[in-house]
């Protein structure tokens, strides 16, 4: 055997055998990354039922009316008026970006489970000395090879890190849900507000046009000498009462139609056109899409992103333990180095280096027992945030539908008094036309009978309100994101 088919062989063998070295100690790491799993979070104990549910009709499926509840409410408007907040909506894009965001920090941490690979070529002209030993004057070196580094994760910790992240990425997946969450409800309620303060605001101005009619018929009354002084002074307070109440209503519209411009992402002057055209206010439902406890702790994003956020804190009480162990890292490099050009590729030019770096902490002053204990404590904190949003999403459930359920009872009530005063200024007018009373005494009826249809408005608005802050409580909504952005879901 020739001296240069010996050199062509040797190379070869040696990598040979440390590619078998490499393959084992990757295989090791493998298998015990392999062996990481999800941290078992046990869900907190949820209710049987509703205290208030008796009194509630349910419809036969609720899952599919909670995921789009504004059409319950038969309103064109709102419907319009949802469909751009969902994709208008600044904080629902703020919310992508982050989804985003975790998505790349998440990718990042994948690529520390693969070798990390570099190309390092090289072309050097070198001039030494005359008077050295090895003189060679002027010459040229070219190199071409690859650096290769790769981190056995023997104890699990890459691994950990990657899984804290995924875990990471759907809390950031549940946020932006809940945020949509949030927002619907939020457009709803000033949409309603809105509605809400143009019918009373009609009432108010017919209300003030009755009490100027009645202070009119009041001084003329009073020019005569029929009443006193007190009487009149009593009609101009009702009037300027009733002037008094138009403007907080007014003032809410424009408060009211400001906020729904902001969450539309847009501005009050181009929505103002769509509001200014007044139509009945928002009824509810006789029906509601309500579902069992431990199916609202399973729909609700919140509840879902605080155990994803419980998971990936005891994901990195993972990685505090693993920071005890010593970390392997294998070197390789493999290339050719030559000074003549044309001999590059020839074996004789072939070099190459491996090794096995292993790194071990001694002493860190405390420093990875301090960590360990900053991570059980955030573990610890987001375990009982975790069981405290089971608790929430119960309390605002009961509240909203204890809220619900006073609310729709009393706007029975009011319907009935405004029934009532409808049927005394009938009467009131019969008397009048007959001539058996002035038309003082039927001005004060029709007064009446306003007052009384401004609270039983008012009544209905809070319940509208408390049915929209029901189906916030239960989560519905959220999955509107899905239906419009397939990016939303999860990789």
């Amino acid at each position: 055997m020739t001296s240069r088919a010996f050199q062509s062989k040797q190379p070869k063998r040696a990598i040979m055998r440390s590619c078998k070295t490499i393959a084992f100690i990757a295989l090791a790491g493998l298998l015990n990354a392999c062996s990481i799993q999800q941290a078992n979070i046990k869900p907190a104990e949820a209710p049987a039922s509703w205290v208030d549910a008796q009194s509630i009709e349910v419809v036969s499926d609720p899952n599919i009316v909670l995921q789009r509840w504004w059409e319950s409410f038969e309103d064109p408007t709102l419907n319009q008026l949802i469909a751009q907040a969902s994709t208008n909506n600044y904080d629902i894009k703020v919310a992508t970006q982050r989804l985003v965001q975790s998505r790349a920090m998440r990718d990042y941490n994948k690529g520390a489970l693969l070798p990390q690979i570099t190309a390092s070529p090289q072309i050097n002209r070198q001039q030494t000395g005359y008077n050295w030993t090895e003189a060679m004057g002027l010459f040229n070196t070219l190199s071409v090879g690859f650096d290769a580094t790769w981190e056995a994760d023997i104890f699990g910790g890459l691994r950990l890190t990657v899984q804290a992240s995924e875990n990471e990425m759907l809390s950031s997946l549940e946020s932006r849900r809940d945020t949509m969450v949030s927002l619907l409800a939020e457009v709803a309620t000033n949409y309603a507000t809105v509605r809400g303060a143009q019918v009373r605001a009609a009432i108010a101005k017919e209300n003030i046009s009755v009490n100027k009619e009645t202070l009119r018929l009041t001084k003329v009354q009073f020019d005569r000498g029929l009443i006193s002084d007190i009487n009149l002074a009593k009609s101009q307070a009702q009037y300027e009462a009733a002037q008094a109440n138009l403007q907080p209503l007014l003032a809410t519209i424009d408060s009211s139609t400001n906020s729904l411009a902001l969450l539309l992402g847009t501005y009050p002057a181009e929505i103002k056109p769509l509001l200014e055209k007044q139509t009945p206010a928002l009824n509810t439902p006789r029906r509601l899409p309500l579902m069992l406890p431990s199916e609202v702790m399973r729909n609700r994003p919140d509840i879902r992103q605080a155990e994803r956020k419980l998971a990936a804190s005891l994901d990195r009480v993972g990685i505090a333990h693993t920071n005890y162990y010593p970390s392997f890292q294998i070197p390789l490099s493999v290339g050719y180095e030559t000074t003549p050009f044309g001999l590059i590729f020839n074996p004789a030019s072939l070099i190459w280096s491996f090794g096995l770096n292993v790194s071990q902490s001694i002493f860190q002053g405390g420093r990875l027992d301090a960590q360990l204990s900053n991570a059980e404590a955030n573990a610890e904190a987001s375990r009982l945030l975790y069981e405290k949003s089971f608790r929430s999403a119960v309390s605002e459930v009961e509240t909203a539908m204890s809220g619900f359920k006073t609310q729709r009872n009393q706007v029975v009530s009011l319907t009935g008094r405004v029934n009532d005063f409808g049927v005394i200024v009938n009467r009131s007018q019969e008397l009048y036309n007959r001539g058996l009373k002035d038309y003082i005494a039927v001005l004060s009826s029709q007064s009446d009978l306003y007052n009384a249809q401004n609270a039983l408005e008012q009544t209905r608005l809070s319940e509208v309100n408390y049915l929209i802050s029901l189906y916030k409580a239960l989560g519905g909504g959220w999955q509107l994101l899905e239906q419009s952005e397939t990016y939303a879901s999860a990789d």
